[in-house]
């Protein structure tokens, strides 16, 4: 009864510091009963109560790592209700899909001007029809080309925002764009697969996930409102992946090793998982470093566990898995729609004001949330270092 008043009831109320949502605790004691239940039925006898206690801690472990909410679970409308953005202009990468797809929509649903970048003008401009068919707003949308992991492309975005001739400021710059993976291009001796990007010797999930939000921002900072203009950067409970300073420096001596980039090797699952996690760790530190240099609000969210083609460049296994309806049932119980997901981002985006170089996760400021590494300041050295040498032939001030 309590996990259904809670399914019925969406709320975002911090239980103790324990979870990012009571619903956690009451889906936690649901879903227990509900595995002791199948175990009664399947085995002819009860689960035992330490099986009892172990399920329920290891989901409100996972509800904790997740920081998901169950949101799929709390019943929230697909429309949320905000204050009008007329004549507000709010930038998002990456926005033809999942996750920024739906921070443009409900931005542009509360009158916002909204400019999306794509890497392929023609999804551009097919997104743009998309999004005012969905959102029901008459405001300004505008598509423009942004490849992330070239820093040519990076720079020539602020020329090409001024062209627009919008009349005002940005409002906020989302960086949602990210990438994960490795895409297959084809050669002349056939099909191969990219590992470096554009920004020279530096691999793909991070010269698209680290170095090109933070060459943008920077390049943007003259065109943000002077006094409302701020910056989101989408971070990601991946990066607790790293936990230590050690951990953090190897692997971003990896991202840069040119032997092995030249090479074309894939990197191993589990060091795909440890780039883009440090990727998004680098998002992390540059919303607290953005906000110390520049006095310019900025913050990083965790948008949670989401369903999107996010993974499309995974290995093939997980393609399988997304493709499987068991499989993605039994996601779908941990993780959030691509709207639910966009909430966080709308709400640092939009809110009257935000804790500065914090982290949010659930619609709320979550710096608990963060891996110890991640809260100790001190770590931030050697991603500032780093960036800074990535960035020096198109940044001198990075």
């Amino acid at each position: 009864t309590v996990s259904v008043l809670y399914w019925k009831v969406p709320s975002i109320v911090p239980m103790g510091g324990l979870l990012p949502r009571a619903e956690g605790a009451a889906t936690a004691v649901f879903l227990s009963t509900a595995v002791g239940a199948a175990a009664w039925s399947y085995l002819g006898k009860a689960i035992s109560p330490v099986q009892a206690v172990a399920c329920v801690t290891a989901w409100v472990w996972l509800q904790r790592l997740c920081a998901s909410g169950f949101a799929t679970w709390t019943v929230l409308p697909l429309w949320h209700s905000g204050p009008s953005l007329a004549g507000k202009v709010f930038v998002v990468t990456g926005a033809n899909t999942g996750i920024g797809y739906w921070t443009a929509a409900q931005l542009h649903r509360q009158g916002a001007t909204v400019v999306i970048t794509t890497r392929k003008e023609a999804v551009g401009r097919a997104t743009v029809t998309s999004l005012r068919n969905v959102s029901g707003g008459t405001a300004p949308i505008h598509a423009l080309r942004l490849e992330l992991g070239d820093p040519e492309s990076v720079k020539a975005f602020p020329a090409a925002y001024e062209a627009l001739r919008l009349g005002a400021p940005i409002t906020c710059l989302i960086n949602n764009a990210g990438a994960f993976g490795y895409p297959a291009v084809e050669n002349t001796d056939g099909s191969v697969v990219t590992v470096e990007s554009r920004f020279d010797g530096v691999e793909l999930t991070m010269g698209c996930n680290a170095l090109g939000p933070w060459l943008l921002s920077e390049k943007c900072r003259r065109l943000l409102d002077p006094k409302h203009g701020r910056v989101v950067f989408l971070g990601s409970a991946a990066h607790r992946i790293v936990k230590t300073r050690a951990a953090l420096e190897e692997v971003l001596a990896a991202a840069t090793d040119k032997q092995a980039l030249q090479s074309g090797e894939v990197p191993s699952l589990g060091k795909q998982f440890e780039l883009y996690g440090v990727s998004k760790y680098v998002n992390i530190v540059n919303a607290r470093v953005f906000w110390k240099r520049h006095q310019i609000p900025a913050a990083s969210v965790h948008p949670g566990v989401v369903l999107t083609d996010f993974a499309r460049n995974m290995p093939a296994i997980f393609g399988v898995l997304m493709k499987n309806p068991v499989a993605m049932a039994l996601l779908s119980l941990l993780g959030k729609t691509s709207y639910e997901g966009a909430l966080t981002t709308v709400r640092c985006a939009t809110a009257p004001s935000i804790a500065n170089g914090h982290y949010y996760a659930d619609q709320r400021e979550h710096n608990g949330f963060l891996s110890p590494a991640a809260r100790d300041v001190a770590n931030d050295a050697p991603i500032v270092e780093w960036v800074r040498n990535q960035l020096a032939p198109h940044l001198p001030t990075a």
